[in-house]
């Protein structure tokens, strides 16, 4: 901690002081160097916490039961869609819809564009699941929008050459149909007064979904729990 008097100090270099010693220095230091240790101290209970969950989390994980010994029974974990990355819900869910093979998809699909801003159809042969994904996760942080609100929102601003760029909305024509096909498969439901939302089944699998991202260890021994019961 002598550095700081010093001023030899640098952000990347490790601080060893205690929170109480790094509180005492805070009170003799300029404000500059007081910010820095309010989070070097922030950063030493945040790491000292992490090492102690883990180091548990390890000793759970790395224990292996003794021969003989039926599984034990696994507690699940409250996870909300909320709680994962946008990208990972939508890669995973999209994988399965695309699994389930319940959506029927537009015979058009391959050649037609997704908005006027648009240049060609999608490249991706996943795209119509990967619309329908993004849907059911903006309906079950905002239900009851409508098709109006999600052109809106998919669209984009379309290059005119020396003209200034403009907005423009997406097609409505495959946003509806992705949420008829959510419709149909019971993920969806009309809400009221107006637009869709999800039904409980719908926001089941979501929440579970979301569960198998965060937790994979969870769904792994689920899986063996299943196959020991067969």
């Amino acid at each position: 901690c002598n550095h700081f008097f010093a001023g030899t100090a640098s952000v990347s270099e490790p601080v060893s002081c205690s929170p109480y010693a790094l509180r005492l220095l805070a009170a003799h230091t300029h404000p500059l160097q007081r910010s820095f240790l309010g989070a070097a101290s922030f950063a030493h209970r945040s790491t000292s916490f992490a090492k102690s969950f883990l180091s548990e989390s390890d000793k759970m994980a790395t224990a292996k039961p003794a021969a003989g010994d039926k599984p034990k029974k696994v507690h699940s974990r409250a996870v909300l869609l909320k709680d994962v990355a946008p990208r990972d819900f939508i890669r995973v869910y999209s994988a399965h819809l695309k699994k389930q093979g319940k959506l029927e998809l537009p015979p058009y699909l391959d050649v037609i564009k997704t908005g006027v801003a648009k240049v060609l159809s999608p490249a991706s042969p996943d795209f119509y699941y990967h619309r329908c994904a993004s849907l059911v996760r903006h309906i079950y942080i905002r239900p009851h929008t409508g098709v109006g609100r999600f052109s809106k929102v998919y669209g984009g601003n379309q290059r005119r050459g020396v003209c200034p760029n403009r907005f423009r909305p997406a097609a409505t024509g495959i946003i509806r149909h992705c949420l008829q096909q959510l419709e149909k498969i019971g993920v969806l439901q009309q809400g009221h007064p107006r637009g869709r939302q999800l039904t409980k089944e719908g926001q089941r699998d979501c929440d579970r979904i979301a569960q198998q991202i965060l937790f994979p260890e969870i769904a792994a021994q689920k899986a063996a729990l299943a196959a020991a019961s067969e």
